[in-house]
């Protein structure tokens, strides 16, 4: 089954040369590596150009994931295509071969894989069948790593209106309007390893799927923990967690009454935290939604 990869970048070195080599390393590699790179320096630039096949230059514009992603995918010329993070690095050989085993036998509507970290390492990885029946906020697509048919993306590509969890929208409408699946691998082999991770981009997502996608965000279940927390925060003499959570509580209620206009958190946001350690295993959605 052959394939492209397909990366977003912004001065992603010296990280993005071992996500490189390792896709590379792959029992099955792709036949080709595209980069759609925003605005690296000039020294990264040309780094970038000798490890890949291709690279595209994003427009002179605010980032946007979705059109990043679609602007890739207008360059691929095989049948599926990877969509990894320059930040997820997969240090199992042979992670693609066990995604592509499985979309073989996940029949016509089957749009591919992702891949998650998690699970330990008795198993090698875990795998779940996700459709409209489970899709939640704990069995979602995820495109830090997705293995996808490119056709599913052609034919409705990620939308530039959804600011963030692009990846979320875009499976929501396949799976609950065409009755598609896609299979959720986690695995301890796959490395998330963003250092921009910060309370911009969790606030975003959350936002973004309270909107498009999972509607039970915007409920009081979800929203008056939230008050609680800012609540504790304040008490605890912690200002700035508190606006974050009273922000969020406040963005998710507006949600039931009006779209939520937000930019994109680019890889230009200067991170709020530190780089994530090697071994530090990502939280899933809800867990950080619950912090």
């Amino acid at each position: 089954m052959k394939y492209t990869a397909l990366i977003r970048t912004y001065n992603s070195f010296p990280l993005v040369a071992e996500v490189i080599s390792a896709l590379r390393a792959q029992a099955v590699p792709p036949e080709k590596i595209i980069a759609v790179d925003s605005n690296s320096c000039v020294e990264q630039r040309l780094a970038l150009n000798a490890i890949c096949d291709q690279v595209i230059d994003y427009p002179s514009e605010p980032f946007n994931y979705s059109k990043a992603i679609n602007i890739g995918i207008e360059a691929c010329e095989t049948e599926y295509v990877l969509i990894i993070s320059s930040h997820v690095l997969l240090t199992d050989p042979h992670l693609i071969s066990y995604g592509i085993n499985h979309i073989s036998e996940g029949g016509d509507r089957c749009l591919g894989c992702c891949f998650n970290q998690g699970g330990d390492y008795e198993k090698t990885y875990g795998v779940t069948r996700v459709d409209k029946g489970n899709f939640s906020l704990l069995l979602g697509l995820s495109n830090s790593c997705a293995f996808l048919k490119k056709q599913y993306i052609v034919d409705r590509p990620f939308r530039e209106d959804v600011f963030s969890a692009e990846d979320q929208e875009w499976a929501a409408y396949y799976l609950r309007n065409h009755d598609a699946c896609f299979f959720s691998f986690h695995s301890v082999y796959v490395k998330y390893l963003n250092p921009h991770v910060n309370e911009l981009k969790t606030m975003n997502e959350f936002i973004s799927m309270a909107y498009f996608t999972h509607p039970e965000l915007r409920r009081p279940k979800y929203i008056v923990p939230r008050l609680a927390r800012a609540m504790l925060a304040f008490l605890r003499l912690r200002p700035e967690r508190a606006k974050f959570h009273f922000t969020m509580a406040k963005e998710l209620f507006m949600t039931n009454f009006r779209k939520p206009v937000r930019q994109t958190s680019s890889y230009y946001e200067s991170a709020k935290t530190e780089p994530v350690a090697l071994s530090e295993t990502r939280p899933n959605r809800l867990a950080t939604f619950e912090q």
